[in-house]
């Protein structure tokens, strides 16, 4: 629950850069970004420059798409959200 909460903020404080349906049951969910990059892309940056593991939405058939999955634990989670933050910024203040 801390963590779906965390991402509900997380996700709601960049409404211009992502977006997603919170998951109904279960841990895993898809976040739509608006970025251009692809999400395969995306995703190993996020985790070479990062250290933030999402599956790129392309291996499921939905492009700009990342899956994030909430199990982890919460302090790590949060960690986990704020370094994909400072890839996102960089990325959306590049123009990309």
């Amino acid at each position: 629950a801390a963590n779906l909460a965390a991402a509900s903020a997380w996700i709601a404080a960049r409404p211009d850069l992502l977006s997603w349906t919170p998951p109904r049951a279960g841990l895993l969910a898809m976040i739509r970004y608006s970025l251009d990059v692809p999400s395969l892309e995306l995703s190993n940056l996020l985790a070479t420059e990062y250290g933030v593991m999402l599956a790129p939405g392309s291996a499921f058939g939905l492009e700009h798409h990342l899956r994030i999955g909430l199990g982890q634990d919460p302090p790590v989670f949060r960690a986990g959200l704020a370094a994909a933050s400072r890839c996102f910024n960089r990325l959306a203040a590049s123009g990309t």
